[in-house]
């Protein structure tokens, strides 16, 4: 089942939805300046600067640049299905 059919190509997601074996993933790339909320489907506002978002939900490193947010992991480490969190 491709559940990013749905809801021309965006499924259950607000903004992008990416089909991914057993399931899928909801990101905020084609909605400047948003972040994935927690419910993993919505985006909400990132606010300017990564630390004024408790690390936008990073457990790592957060780089804000472009009016986006992205979460980044040290040597060693991947970052999971989440965007978030590193392991």
């Amino acid at each position: 089942v491709n559940e990013c059919e749905l809801n021309n190509g965006r499924g259950p997601c607000q903004d992008r939805c990416s089909n991914t074996i057993g399931g899928y993933i909801c990101s905020c790339e084609g909605l400047p300046s948003t972040i994935l909320s927690t419910d993993n489907h919505t985006c909400q506002p990132a606010i300017g600067h990564c630390q004024d978002n408790n690390n936008a939900g990073c457990s790592h490193t957060c780089l804000s640049t472009g009016g986006r947010i992205f979460c980044l992991c040290p040597d060693g480490f991947v970052l999971k299905d989440d965007w978030k969190t590193c392991q």
